[in-house]
């Protein structure tokens, strides 16, 4: 996590993501990614690969969706009032396979925003950037009149969150 200043001289917390593909290993990083266990009192983001979409229609064969699969997701943003951000771009962050018979797609990476790093900053704006080497695409979070991008005065610390006791 990284306490950020940006030139108006706000603070906010920016907490970068990556979910493990086994379900009890997400289960523990829901448990800790917490405002108040993380002592986060300012607006925050969270964002990456979190192994897990949100509904239905973020799957490239909805016929097998499970809601089961996503549901302490789910549960975790609701209970965190955590804000999708939404994208400009390709639907699916994740590929695998280039024809119809084995292609699987899915929405795993996204930029989640407190309502109060939403409040100051309405015009954000998330691209979902086409990659060609990887099974994963890019990421680029700025404001919808393209003069602002991720370019922030960053001063603080970074910290790693455990998720076991080991």
């Amino acid at each position: 996590m990284l306490e950020v200043m940006n030139t108006s001289h706000d603070k906010w917390t920016f907490a970068v993501e990556y979910a493990s593909p086994t379900p009890h290993l997400r289960q523990k990083l829901w448990n800790t990614l917490k405002r108040d266990n993380l002592n986060i009192t300012t607006p925050w983001i969270a964002a990456g690969d979190f192994n897990s979409v949100t509904k239905r229609e973020e799957v490239s064969n909805p016929d097998h969706f499970e809601a089961h699969r996503c549901s302490r997701f789910n549960e975790w943003t609701f209970d965190e009032a955590m804000i999708d951000l939404g994208f400009i771009g390709q639907c699916f962050t994740w590929k695998r396979g280039t024809d119809n018979v084995n292609f699987k797609g899915a929405r795993l990476d996204r930029v989640l925003c407190s309502i109060d790093w939403l409040d100051r900053n309405t015009k954000t704006e998330v691209r979902h950037l086409a990659s060609s080497k990887y099974d994963q695409i890019l990421i680029s979070l700025g404001d919808q009149s393209g003069t602002k991008r991720v370019g922030l005065n960053i001063k603080g610390r970074g910290s790693h969150i455990p998720t076991s006791s080991t």
